[in-house]
C-alpha cells in the first residue's frame, strides 16, 4: 500500500512552534510516497516512535528509499498570506514535519491532496505552527457524525444538537446540552495513528436492537454493561466500558481509513449516560486526559460553560480496565450480549 504527498523543505533544526519553509531553488517540491513495502506485518501509518525512525513504513524520494523519523504535526496560522495558496485556502489545514534518514527535513499538508503547483506556490519563511503535538492524537470522547441520540422529540443526529436543546438520559430525564465540540478526522490522521478511527459497532452487536443501527464511536468513548455479570465480577450493578475494549468481539472493529470522519462532543451538566442509536453510552466526561489531550481553541470554549466542580466529578460508574472489560465480554459477548437495560 502506497500513500503519495508533495512536500517542501522545512530549514528548523528543532521541533519548536515554526514552520520554515525553504525556497523551491534550495529543496525543490518533492513527491513523497509512504510505503509498507506490501508486508502483511508492517501497516501504513506514520509512529511518532519517541522520537525514533517508523518501524514499520519507509518513504520513497526520487526512486531511493528512506527510514524517516516523524517530527511533529501541527496546525497552519490563520495568516492572511495563506488565505490564497494557488486559489486554496491554507489557512488552520494540518501540516505534518517529517525528517528523513539522509538528514533532509520536510512538511506536507495532511488533510488536502495539493497538487505541484499549489506547493510550489506555498509561502517561503517562517509560519507559526498552532496545536504543536510531538507524540500523539487529541483523546476523543465522542459520537461520530451521524449518530442518533434520542432527545424528548425524538432521535437526533448529534451534530445537529445545540446548547440549550436537550437529550433524553438513559433514566429518562431531559437534559440541556451545556456545550458541543466538533472534530475531524482525515485520512492522514487515520494512517499514522490507527487509535483516531471510530471503533464501529454493527447493528444488533450487543444484543437485540443494541445497537439499532450501525454506532461509531471514539476508540476512548465508554458504553454501559450491566446485569448479573457485572454484579458477579466487580460488585456493580452498571460499569463502563471504552469503545476499543470491544474490538475483537461480536463482529466490533476499528474503522478501516476513507474519507474525513467527524466527531462530536456533547457536554451536560452531570456525567450522564444518554442514548445512542439504542446504546447506553456517556455524555462527555471532562478531566485531566481531555486537558492534556484537547485542542486548544475547544478546551477554551469548553471551561468556559464548566459547571463548577466538574473538573473533579467521578465518573457515573465504575470503569474498567482492558483485562477487566475481557473478564466481563467473555460472559457476555461470548454469549449473548446484555447491555444494562
Amino acid at each position: 500500500m502506497e500513500l503519495s504527498f508533495y512536500a517542501r523543505g522545512d530549514s528548523s533544526t528543532a521541533n519548536n512552534a515554526s514552520l520554515n519553509a525553504m525556497g523551491t531553488s534550495s529543496v525543490p517540491t518533492t513527491l513523497l510516497t509512504f510505503t509498507n513495502q506490501d508486508s502483511p506485518s508492517n501497516d501504513l501509518k506514520l509512529d511518532y516512535n519517541n522520537g525514533l525512525p517508523d518501524p514499520d513504513t519507509w518513504v520513497i524520494v526520487n526512486g531511493v528509499t528512506y527510514t524517516f523519523t516523524v517530527q511533529m504535526t501541527a496546525n497552519l496560522p490563520m495568516s492572511n498570506k495563506l488565505s490564497n495558496v494557488n486559489g486554496i485556502d491554507l489557512r488552520g489545514d494540518p501540516v505534518t514535519i517529517i525528517t528523513l534518514s539522509n538528514g533532509q527535513r520536510y512538511f506536507f499538508v495532511t488533510d488536502q491532496n495539493l497538487g505541484l503547483v499549489t506547493m510550489n506556490a506555498f509561502p517561503n519563511g517562517a509560519h507559526t505552527l498552532t496545536g504543536v503535538s510531538t507524540s500523539g492524537p487529541p483523546v476523543l470522547i465522542c459520537f461520530a457524525t451521524g449518530t442518533l441520540v434520542e432527545t424528548p422529540q425524538g432521535p437526533r443526529p448529534v451534530e445537529s444538537l445545540e446548547p440549550g436543546e436537550a437529550v433524553l438520559t438513559a433514566e429518562g430525564d431531559a437534559l440541556p446540552v451545556l456545550w458541543r465540540g466538533d472534530r475531524r478526522v482525515g485520512l492522514f490522521e487515520a494512517l499514522r495513528c490507527p487509535s483516531s478511527r471510530a471503533v464501529v459497532i454493527p447493528a444488533g452487536a450487543l444484543g437485540s436492537g443494541r445497537p439499532s443501527r450501525c454506532l461509531r464511536l471514539s476508540p476512548s468513548h465508554r458504553v454501559v454493561f450491566g446485569g448479573w455479570q457485572s454484579e458477579l465480577l466487580f460488585g456493580e450493578d452498571k460499569v463502563l466500558v471504552p469503545a476499543e475494549h470491544l474490538l475483537g468481539h461480536a463482529g466490533i472493529y476499528r474503522e478501516a481509513p476513507g474519507a474525513e470522519t467527524g466527531f462530536h462532543h456533547i457536554l451536560l451538566g452531570e456525567h450522564a449516560m444518554v442514548l445512542a442509536e439504542g446504546v447506553e453510552s456517556e455524555s462527555l466526561q471532562p478531566g485531566d486526559r481531555l486537558l492534556h489531550g484537547g485542542e486548544p481553541d475547544q478546551l477554551y470554549a469548553l471551561l468556559a460553560v464548566l459547571p463548577e466542580g466538574a473538573m473533579d466529578r467521578p465518573d457515573r460508574y465504575r470503569s474498567l480496565k482492558h483485562w477487566e472489560s475481557e473478564a466481563l465480554l467473555s460472559m457476555t459477548l461470548g454469549a449473548e450480549a446484555r447491555l444494562a437495560a
